[in-house]
């Protein structure tokens, strides 16, 4: 079990506001596969889940919201701040391992579809910090860091295909724009062809649970609202990407969220910089986020009796040197 690492704020009260029976608010995470987000959890994980949550006022997630919005608590987020996150994404996770997962403190963040395609579990720690607490900030990594290697062997120990990710970025590296429909022309003004971006799947050989080979460095990760009014024209963009070497999954908010995977962070910050500029002219998405892939653990499973390593998204391993324009 990880120890709570974050002081508990003082005035708090040891109550729990947040329990199995809890309901979704109306028209929040609609494409959630219920209302009642936290029924399976054990009172021990709520009550740990409780803790977490106060005792850590930078968590971010479905619980956390859920506790301080009972509770009227509200959270400012700083202007200049750096986002910790670590997520497990698996197929057919038994209820008593996410429950063991909550209790650790990842919180239900699931997708409607998945990649890959099979996976159908998603489940969040993540904390977002003001940059200048450098002490805070390499607490909650080291937090995040345990959290990580726990959830991959808990769900390693019982032969789960999944992989936990530990990714941090700073708000810098992430860019919001209000959606509007691109105008005509937009194809040609396009940044990135299809040719340029090689993704494929990575199959190697496990080593200590982590990825051997191309070893996935960064994501990009753009966001656009489905039922906006620009949806039509948002999306084209969304398949123009999907060629382009991005995949596509669908969130419980609603959204789709194009990823494109890179072993190499260079690329990936070439990539996020040309639709940056793509983006602030011609309009389309929501957001876009660039993140820094600090580890990557696989799981090995039994598949027709045979030992497999968990399955991954697709990886860009290389872009063309003719996009950096050396070629």
């Amino acid at each position: 079990m990880i120890a709570v690492s974050c002081r508990k704020r003082e005035g708090t009260a040891d109550r729990t506001s947040v329990t199995n029976s809890y309901l979704l608010p109306d028209m929040y995470l609609p494409l959630a596969p219920c209302r009642r987000l936290f029924s399976n959890y054990s009172a021990f994980s709520l009550q740990r889940a409780h803790e977490l949550a106060r005792a850590c006022p930078e968590k971010r997630g479905t619980f956390s919201h859920a506790l301080r919005d009972a509770e009227g608590r509200d959270v400012g987020l700083s202007d200049n701040s750096v986002t910790i996150e670590c997520h497990v994404d698996g197929r057919d996770v038994p209820l008593n391992l996410q429950d063991d997962l909550f209790a650790i403190g990842f919180e239900p963040d699931g997708f409607a579809t998945y990649n890959p395609l099979h996976f159908n579990c998603h489940q969040s720690l993540k904390f977002v910090v003001a940059s200048s607490l450098y002490e805070r900030r390499r607490e909650l990594f080291e937090f995040a860091r345990v959290a990580a290697v726990t959830a991959h062997r808990l769900l390693n120990n019982a032969g789960v295909e999944a992989y936990v990710e530990l990714e941090t970025y700073p708000s810098t590296n992430r860019r919001y724009w209000v959606p509007r429909s691109p105008g005509s022309g937009w194809q040609t003004a396009y940044p990135l062809q299809s040719a340029h971006l090689k993704a494929r799947r990575v199959d190697c050989v496990p080593e200590r649970g982590e990825v051997c080979g191309p070893k996935k460095r960064a994501d990009v990760h753009i966001k656009f609202r489905r039922e906006s009014q620009c949806a039509g024209a948002a999306n084209d963009i969304v398949e123009q990407l999907r060629q382009s070497g991005f995949y596509v999954v669908t969130t419980w908010a609603s959204n789709d969220i194009c990823t494109a995977e890179f072993a190499n962070a260079r690329d990936a910050e070439f990539v996020y910089d040309k639709l940056d500029t793509f983006f602030t002219e011609w309009g389309g998405p929501l957001e876009m986020t660039l993140e820094c892939v600090v580890g990557q653990w696989r799981t090995t499973y039994l598949l027709n009796g045979e030992l497999t390593l968990a399955s991954l998204p697709p990886l860009i391993e290389s872009i063309s040197a003719e996009d950096y324009g050396v070629g």
